[in-house]
């Protein structure tokens, strides 16, 4: 992408993410955020990581299944050591990732389609879409926010990977690999990365 296009795409669906969900930014902590984060007492120094990495999400009370998201409650971790139990900074942390994960999306398309108009379309209808709403203003909602960065990156690299001769090549798959581990520790529905680079491989090949 052009850099001066970069620019402006960036700086247009910063702002339309901020004008969309700047109302996030008064809400308080609800529902889940209480046992997440609330008192969830591991989120109050960056010493437990350890701890965090051997518990299940919901550790504290009885829930009728398990979800292994260390990755998500690190990053409440992070929170906490900045802003404290201050909700607006919990919030901003989820734009900022909507944020990032539009400008993947961004990306993504454009190596994909080779147009930048469509790249940004595409991003700004993913910035806008209402399907987003609740990973972006609940904050307990984070998992899939955290999926999106790491599954994203894991995938542009992979894609990214077939363009560059070795060893380059081998540290951008083995990078596309680690990201795909992270998003695994940030949500179960990583496991289908590995289906959608089997597909691509197939179609690449069909059109080269």
């Amino acid at each position: 992408m052009e850099s001066n296009f970069k620019f402006k795409a960036f700086f247009l669906i910063l702002v339309l993410i901020l004008l969309t969900y700047s109302n996030s930014f008064r809400n308080q902590f609800v529902w889940d955020d209480d046992f997440l984060i609330v008192h969830n007492p591991y989120i109050r120094s960056l010493s437990s990581i350890s701890k965090i990495l051997s518990k299940e999400l919901f550790f504290s009370i009885p829930v009728w299944r398990s979800y292994y998201r260390p990755l998500q409650t690190l990053s409440y971790a992070l929170d906490y050591a900045i802003f404290r139990l201050n909700p607006f900074g919990f919030h901003l942390t989820n734009v900022l990732l909507h944020f990032l994960n539009a400008l993947l999306v961004l990306k993504l398309l454009n190596l994909v389609t080779k147009d930048n108009f469509v790249a940004l379309c595409g991003a700004i209808l993913f910035s806008l879409h209402p399907a987003q709403v609740e990973a972006v203003t609940y904050i307990s909602g984070r998992a899939d926010l955290l999926l999106g960065v790491f599954f994203l990156s894991s995938l542009i690299l992979y894609i990214i990977h077939y363009n560059y001769p070795l060893p380059k090549r081998s540290h951008l798959y083995l990078t596309s690999l680690l990201l795909f581990l992270l998003s695994l520790l940030s949500r179960e529905l990583a496991l289908i990365l590995p289906f959608i680079l089997i597909a691509f491989d197939f179609f690449n090949k069909k059109i080269r």
